[in-house]
């Protein structure tokens, strides 16, 4: 688990590592990819 979100997060990577902890992985992953659709 995570190594999804890691290869996608080549920008800030250490801080969805970091949330993973706090927030279930799928609410991270639905914002990670949100946020690199709007870049």
């Amino acid at each position: 688990m995570g190594s999804i979100i890691l290869d996608g997060a080549e920008i800030g990577e250490g801080a969805f590592i970091g949330a993973g902890s706090l927030v279930p992985q799928g609410k991270i992953f639905k914002t990670w990819t949100e946020s690199a659709e709007n870049m």
